[in-house]
């Protein structure tokens, strides 16, 4: 599952990700719009 996120995080960041990135979610602008979308993220994290 990470591989796959690899690549939509690479497409969002514009630049190469590992999977190690996506799995410790050092990258996640891909991911950080569904998880808003959600709420399974903090308000006071939302705002940055």
């Amino acid at each position: 599952m990470a591989l796959v996120y690899a690549l939509f995080e690479s497409q969002v960041a514009g630049r190469p990700v590992t999977i190690g990135a996506v799995e410790a979610s050092a990258v996640d602008g891909y991911q950080r719009e569904i998880d808003e979308h959600l709420g399974l993220v903090p308000q006071e994290i939302q705002a940055e």
